[in-house]
């Protein structure tokens, strides 16, 4: 039976008749926070957001956003302006130069990306040695080749993610050009890396999303 003559199947697939309405969401999809959220400094609402689907946006966060009691979400529409948010909120102390593109990083990095919340699931890990290609393209990840896992590509499945890296801020994009980045917690003790844990990309908006890694304020990527 084709998937189309039957008008109560739910979650069909298959391939629409050729006078099949597209439905697909048009311009930039903008996930929805769901704690409070403002726009360019001014409170924001989910209409408001989605008439901005002609731009990518750029938000900032802290590393407890998505917490009870946190703070909003902060989306702005230049993401030079979101850049600036985050060198003010955080104004570290002897913070690095700007690395310059190449090959690899170029800077220390221990990253891990879950595809479930609260670190569960399939994990990808990737370091130092990394090549740029792949953080710039979670298509060409790998992970859990072992088992009943099976391979798993990361492509856009991470729900959270726990990160070190030479950098104070850090951040993902995704498919459209938006993007997300928080302000880590700075080298303290032995440490001598900026760190942080998101357990949930949820209520950001931004479960599913990313396909890049960013550094905001860095000439990579």
């Amino acid at each position: 039976m084709n998937p189309y003559e039957c008008g109560s199947c739910a979650g069909r697939t298959g391939t629409p008749p050729p006078n099949a309405y597209n439905a697909s969401r048009r311009g930039y999809a903008h996930g929805i926070p769901r704690q409070p959220f403002t726009i360019d400094g001014e409170p924001g609402d989910p209409v408001r957001l989605a008439a901005l689907r002609n731009q990518p946006l750029h938000t900032v966060v802290g590393l407890e956003a998505g917490e009870r009691g946190s703070s909003a979400v902060a989306i702005y529409t230049d993401e030079d302006a979101a850049t600036e948010t985050l060198r003010r909120a955080s104004n570290p102390e002897g913070e690095p130069s700007a690395p310059n593109a190449r090959a690899r990083l170029g800077l220390t990095l221990d990253l891990t990306m879950w595809e479930h919340i609260e670190l569960s699931g399939c994990a990808w890990e990737f370091d130092t040695n990394t090549d740029i290609s792949v953080l710039t393209n979670f298509d060409l990840a790998w992970s859990c080749g072992f088992l009943f896992w099976g391979w798993r590509q990361l492509g856009t499945n991470a729900s959270s993610f726990m990160v070190a890296i030479a950098w104070p801020y850090f951040g993902f994009r995704d498919r459209a050009g938006n993007s997300i980045a928080w302000i880590l917690n700075p080298p303290s003790g032995a440490s001598t890396l900026w760190s942080g844990v998101v357990r949930d990309l949820v209520p950001l908006g931004w479960n599913d999303r990313a396909i890049s890694i960013t550094l905001p304020g860095a000439t990579y990527p």
